[in-house]
Order: structure tokens, then sequence, then C-alpha cells
């Protein structure tokens, strides 16, 4: 399969947190800024996020307060409405969908491939697994080493990725699409933005029925993690396991381009 290189990105609209006052009312007009980019700019710690479309704004997932144990950052013009450039919406959570197309070289037809869920995490002010970086990724991380000491079968497969596949003891004739399983990429072939092994945690069923799912999860740099939810085989844009390295390679392209570079946070 060859990429055929359309990338975007765009908000989820997840329900808000509605604990909050402002992320039930909070609502986002471009042109009130100062400079109408029209886009809304989401900071997850010190990493500013700029998102296209002034209404992808209206819904706010997690957004920071005073009161919620990690004080908000200075901003460069607290003048300006939240979301716009001078004044980041600042959030614990920011969650995109990112889409990409491929082409099948064997039958010429394109393909979406797109997860279920995505969310980038802010990962100031939680606490630290025990290797010092970031829970989610430390947990996915210990599920896969768990699941690779213990499986007797371990497949290299032609992507670059090791699978861990765990042969299900009541029915042993099942498809090994439908075995649980656990992927690693081979350190050599792809690692997480820091440098840490890149791992897949998938169920059982995923063949047959489609109700579990693969999880990956890492840290992209001091400030935010990304964790996504994605169907292989079921879903209406599933990413095979063949191609997860190629749509996690766009992911962080995508995520790259959305990311300001050399934000001008004032000093705190």
């Amino acid at each position: 399969m060859k990429k055929l290189g359309r990338l975007f990105t765009a908000l989820i609209l997840f329900p808000p947190c509605f604990g909050s006052a402002l992320a039930a009312n909070f609502k986002f007009d471009p042109a009130a800024c100062k400079q109408n980019t029209g886009s809304f700019y989401v900071a997850l710690g010190r990493s500013v996020f700029e998102t296209p479309g002034a209404t992808m704004g209206n819904v706010v997932i997690d957004p920071i307060e005073d009161f919620a144990g990690s004080k908000p950052l200075k901003v460069p013009d607290p003048s300006e409405p939240k979301g716009c450039f001078g004044n980041p919406l600042q959030s614990n959570s920011h969650s995109i969908l990112h889409d990409i197309v491929v082409k099948d070289t064997g039958s010429g037809l394109t393909k979406h491939m797109a997860p279920d869920l995505f969310q980038l995490i802010n990962l100031n002010g939680g606490s630290h697994a025990p290797d010092g970086g970031w829970w989610g990724e430390w947990s996915e991380r210990e599920s896969m080493e768990y699941v690779c000491k213990r499986t007797t079968l371990h497949d290299g497969l032609d992507n670059g990725l090791i699978a861990c596949r765990i042969k299900p003891t009541n029915s042993p004739n099942e498809r090994q699409e439908d075995w649980a399983a656990s992927y690693t990429a081979k350190p050599e072939n792809y690692l997480t933005p820091l440098g840490k092994p890149f791992a897949i945690n998938c169920g059982p069923g995923l063949l047959s029925t489609g109700i579990d799912h693969c999880d990956v999860a890492y840290a992209i740099n001091s400030d935010v993690g990304l964790s996504y939810r994605f169907q292989p085989y079921r879903s209406s844009h599933p990413i095979p396991i063949d191609q997860i390295i190629t749509y996690d390679r766009s992911l962080r392209e995508a995520i790259g381009n959305a990311l300001v570079k050399d934000y001008p946070w004032p000093n705190q």
C-alpha cells in the first residue's frame, strides 16, 4: 500500500466537562481575536496546538481552572478571548481525529484509516510512573512486555513489528486474527519520539466480533502524551496492523504541523 499524502486534523466533539462553568458555556469566535487566523489555539502545558476551524472551539473537554490542581500559565495577551493566539485555552486534554488515505497498489482502491478515539494529554501536574515517565505509556509497555515474556508464539511481521499472540484455550481453533496479541516495533525500525519502545495491545475477537480494540499510548514530548484506540478489521475506517507504523508516522507529522513552533510564552 502506498500513502497518498492526504493529512488533516479536526476536533472530535466529545461532551464537555460539566463540572466546569467554562466548559459548559465556552464559545469561540475567531473574529473577536486581535488577529483573526480562523484557528482555535489549545495549550497543553507549554505546547500550543493550532486547530483550523472556528466552530471547533465551541466544545471544551477539560479546561484548566485555578482550582483544578495545576495553575494556568501566564499568557502573552490575557486581554484576548480564550482560544486566540495570545490567550490559548489551557486544557488538560485535547482530542483530534487524524485520517489518512492510502492506495492499495494491488486493487487500486483508496482506503481511509482513522482511530475510533484519539486524545492528547497534558502531562504537567500528574504523578509519574515507576520509570519516571507517563503512566499511560508505562502501562501499555508493561502489558506488552508481560504478554511477550509469557507467550510462545512470536512472529516477525514485514512492517518491522514483533507479534506476541495468545492462543485461546477455550476456542483453540479460532483464526489467528481473533487471538489477543501484543506488538512491539523492533528498535532499529521504529521508536516513540522520546526513544522508548513502540507498543500496541489488542484484545481478542477483533475479526469475528469487533467488540474489543487495540490501544497505543506514548509521550510525544515532556508536556504531551498521546493515546489512541483503533480497530484493525471491522470499524468504518480500520487501521490494519500491517499499516499501523505508516499511520502512526503520519499522525506524528500531523501533530508536529499543528504544534506552534516557539510559542512566545512570557516568563512565569
